[in-house]
């Protein structure tokens, strides 16, 4: 039996479901931007104390906007990369809510 592909976007997601509840008291919406400006693929997110899921149609706008490369996500969500260390080297591009970001980067550092 052949398994489905999946996406560099659906890696993501799994890898930060994986994770388990982000530290948030309520939910948040994150729309994850992943890839080059003209190519970029959006991801929606609800991130909260249920974990990390795509967001349910239809979307409502978002809390945080994070725009990274796919290859950068993935290693985020992974590990292999510290939010620290992309942030300092400018890897990450946020709008909206920092307080939020503050709390999520935390969660992203933290080994699976």
């Amino acid at each position: 039996m052949v398994e489905p592909a999946t996406t560099g976007a659906d890696q993501v997601v799994a890898a930060l479901a994986a994770r388990g509840p982000a530290p948030l008291d309520h939910e948040v919406r994150v729309d994850l931007v992943l890839g080059l400006e003209g190519t970029a693929q959006t991801v929606p997110l609800v991130l909260g104390p249920r974990g990390a899921q795509r967001a349910p149609e239809p979307r409502a706008a978002a809390d945080l906007v994070v725009h990274l490369a796919g290859d950068d996500a993935a290693a985020l969500a992974s590990g292999h990369l510290s939010s620290a260390d992309a942030l300092r080297a400018g890897r990450v591009r946020v709008r909206g809510d920092a307080s939020i970001l503050v709390d999520l980067l935390g969660w992203l550092s933290t080994t699976s």
